[in-house]
């Protein structure tokens, strides 16, 4: 079954290097991707560059999918649910000797109830010995099929 390629996040550089010890950040890196007009979707995140400096370290990033919905009545607001599904991408155990580009070993399919938008989010974690630095370059594609 062909796909359309929507490209949710273009090639980016996150620096969590200032992270504290034992903790975690998100970020939403890309909000209202339209696919109302498709019954499935797969996200596929990207990690193109990265640089973990620390002996001991290994921190980690996660990728998640969630539904999002954008009004223009209250756009201040943010309407979103928690992760869609099993949308979650981990990139556990990386360490100063991981070396880019870092893929994951399957797509996430996103299967409907997931509303008419998606939007994405970063977790990145610092380990029990934190990195003092701790940076990635990714992307997000979502592959639409209806």
């Amino acid at each position: 079954m062909p796909g359309t390629v929507i490209r949710a996040l273009s090639k980016t550089r996150y620096d969590f290097s200032s992270i504290p010890l034992s903790t975690s950040t998100s970020l939403f890196v890309a909000r209202a991707i339209d696919v109302s007009q498709y019954r499935f979707v797969e996200f596929v995140p990207r990690i193109h560059a990265l640089s973990i400096v620390g002996a001991g370290s290994n921190p980690s990033i996660v990728f998640s999918a969630m539904a999002d919905a954008p009004t223009p009545d209250d756009p201040q607001l943010e309407f979103y649910t928690a992760a869609v599904g099993t949308s979650a991408v981990p990139f556990n155990s990386m360490t100063p000797s991981t070396v880019a580009p870092l893929a994951p070993q399957f797509s996430i399919r996103c299967t409907p109830p997931y509303g008419p938008f998606l939007r994405f989010q970063i977790q990145a974690t610092q380990s029990g010995t934190a990195a003092t630095t701790f940076w990635v370059v990714c992307s997000i594609d979502v592959i639409a099929k209806c």
